[in-house]
């Protein structure tokens, strides 16, 4: 699974290290050194995806680098004036509250976007360390600021803005591992988790099917 993640986007080689810490904490081998030679096998595993995917690149358009040509032409890379705006709390808040409350028509994928920014490190503070291992955690806190902080591009007049809802998505995987823990321990929750999946799932299809842009 982490090497068909690492197929689909780049930042499924984040699955890689966390393998590895799972490994070697969790691992019945005996000794350190054969579970970290072992751990290595597992992050070959978990990239080959992403090697298979930059071979594609070179055969197809001579560079492995073809990936990163046409990001330039839409992100602002990862400089002071991104990260200050993506990791900005009153940022988030700003637009959280406009893009929910505004008289304007809603705007989803940009109030996803500035909710991804709040929800997730609150609920990996306050309920990771009950439901999480630490190595859960980890992932979660790794998809949170990752593709957050790769995901600002320039917005209108010249303000930045979150790029991508499949980034957005990601930042909300936290979210999802909290509720999986939480429902392996209480069972009865699970019927209301798919229920409510489904409703939201019927909702976006909808409103992609009416034509309102979600990303």
């Amino acid at each position: 699974m982490a090497g068909l993640a690492s197929a689909a986007l780049p930042e499924g080689a984040l699955f890689a290290p966390v393998l590895v810490l799972t490994y070697i904490f969790r691992s019945n081998s005996r000794t350190l050194a054969r579970r970290t030679y072992e751990g290595v096998g597992l992050v070959v595993v978990a990239l080959l995806g992403l090697g298979a995917f930059l071979l594609f690149l070179y055969a197809h358009f001579g560079t492995s680098g073809a990936l990163l040509e046409p990001l330039q032409i839409w992100t602002t890379g990862l400089d002071w004036a991104s990260l200050s705006f993506a990791l900005s709390p009153i940022n988030a808040l700003t637009q959280a509250f406009y893009y929910g409350f505004a008289p304007a028509p809603l705007d989803l994928p940009r109030l996803l976007a500035a909710w991804s920014v709040l929800v997730p490190p609150v609920l990996l503070m306050l309920l990771g360390a009950r439901f999480l291992s630490f190595e859960q955690e980890l992932l979660g806190w790794l998809l949170w600021v990752v593709p957050l902080i790769s995901g600002v591009g320039p917005g209108y007049a010249g303000s930045a803005h979150w790029l991508s809802m499949g980034r957005v998505m990601a930042v909300a995987l936290p979210l999802e591992l909290i509720i999986g823990a939480v429902i392996v321990r209480f069972r009865w929750l699970g019927p209301c988790l798919l229920t409510a999946s489904a409703g939201f799932f019927a909702l976006f299809c909808y409103l992609a099917g009416a034509g309102v842009a979600l990303g």
